[in-house]
């Protein structure tokens, strides 16, 4: 089925964008915090 082929492609997308979203302010977070102990 093509229609959900396409489905489960937006949907992961989706996620690898929330995922990437998460990972740079973690990243930001933890920078800034090891900063701060500096």
């Amino acid at each position: 089925n093509v229609e959900s082929d396409e489905y489960f492609k937006q949907i992961k997308h989706a996620f690898n964008f929330i995922d990437n979203q998460v990972l740079k302010k973690h990243d930001y977070f933890h920078l800034s915090h090891s900063l701060f102990k500096t």
